[in-house]
């Protein structure tokens, strides 16, 4: 399957979880920036990018090379902003016909949630095979809650059906996130494996075959 992630990142948190993603599934990074650079300053740019939102603007991004017909599922990276995915991410989706493809969205936020993303994606591609949204919050931002394990993997879109090994998730999370991580960003990773298959294949492999 030729995946394809889109993302756009303005801190960089969202290129890092695109890029772990990627080793996950071998897929294709593309990077969406806007052409003409939203300001530095915090308020300038809070308004810009609410200006865009609540005009439903499209702002003009950087030109992107290919079509979706080059590839059979999009995963879609954004930061939540304003409660929603990037502008530039709208003017990309819309740029493109994704009629028919897997959309796999991906929000990272402060631990504001994903807000309207499944909403809007929805809207951009109505006759889009769209999957739930993978919410992956800061995990040292505002509203940082210490989790159970067992409260972690009961949150997740997709339960195998056997108990989670913990050699897997030592594996998976060097993949995902650096040794020096803490063990609630180890299952977050496990989470975003899960995700992964769930929604690119409807099911989760890895235990028959012992590989992902």
């Amino acid at each position: 399957m030729k995946t394809l992630i889109a993302y756009y990142s303005r801190s960089g948190r969202t290129k890092t979880a695109a890029e772990k993603i990627a080793e996950l599934t071998g897929g294709t990074l593309l990077e969406i920036c806007e052409a003409e650079p939203y300001p530095a300053e915090y308020r300038q740019l809070v308004n810009r990018v609410l200006g865009e939102i609540q005009t439903d603007a499209r702002p003009a991004i950087q030109p992107v090379a290919g079509s979706s017909a080059d590839w059979d599922a999009l995963i879609l990276g954004t930061p939540n902003w304003c409660g929603t995915m990037a502008p530039p991410l709208m003017t990309f989706l819309q740029q493109w016909d994704w009629s028919g493809k897997k959309i796999l969205p991906f929000g990272t936020n402060g631990g504001g949630g994903t807000g309207r993303l499944a909403e809007d994606i929805a809207r951009l591609v109505p006759n889009g095979n769209i999957a739930p949204v993978l919410d992956l919050p800061d995990p040292e931002g505002p509203t940082k809650k210490t989790k159970s394990p067992s409260s972690i993997v009961n949150e997740m879109p997709f339960r195998a059906s056997v108990p989670l090994s913990y050699t897997f998730l030592t594996s998976i999370s060097r993949i995902i996130y650096s040794s020096q991580f803490s063990e609630t960003r180890m299952l977050s990773a496990e989470k975003v494996t899960k995700w992964l298959h769930a929604s690119l294949y409807g099911f989760f492999p890895y235990f028959a075959t012992g590989k992902i």
